[in-house]
C-alpha cells in the first residue's frame, strides 16, 4: 500500500512538472504572443488586436469600445526587447517601438503586462 501511495505521489509530481512550462518556455510563449499582437497592431487589424486582451477585459469592453478607447494607428514599428516572468502566470514585456507624432517619428520603450489564463497568454490593458 505504501509503495502504491508513494508511486502515486511521484507520478503526480512528475505530472505537475510536465504541465508547468519551464521559465524559458514561458518567456518564449509570451514573446511569440507579444510579437503577434504587435504585428496585428501594425497591420491595423483591430479585431485581432482585441483578441489578445484578457477574457475578463473582453467581457467588459466591446470591440467598438476598444476601438474608441485606444489609438493604435500611431505606431510605426515594434520589437520585443525582453520578457521576464516573475511568476508562472505573470510576465512583463519590454517593447522598443516607434510612434508618429507632429514632431515626426518618436522612438521609445514600453512595458507591457501579460497574464496566463488557462492555456494561453493575454495582454493586460492598462488604464
Amino acid at each position: 500500500m505504501r509503495l502504491v501511495l508513494g508511486l502515486g505521489v511521484v507520478v503526480s509530481l512528475a505530472g505537475c512538472s510536465v504541465l508547468a512550462p519551464s521559465p524559458e518556455r514561458r518567456q518564449a510563449a509570451v514573446k511569440e504572443r507579444a510579437e503577434a499582437r504587435w504585428a496585428s497592431i501594425l497591420g491595423r487589424d483591430d479585431a485581432a488586436t482585441y483578441a489578445f486582451l484578457t477574457p475578463a477585459t473582453r467581457d467588459t469592453l466591446s470591440l467598438e469600445g476598444f476601438k474608441r478607447r485606444v489609438n493604435l494607428r500611431i505606431y510605426r514599428s515594434a520589437t520585443v526587447k525582453s520578457v521576464e516572468c516573475p511568476a508562472e502566470d505573470v510576465c512583463s514585456v519590454v517593447i522598443d517601438l516607434t510612434y508618429a507624432s507632429r514632431m515626426g517619428n518618436i522612438p521609445t520603450s514600453l512595458k507591457e503586462s501579460w497574464v496566463r489564463v488557462g492555456w494561453s497568454w493575454y495582454f493586460v490593458l492598462q488604464d
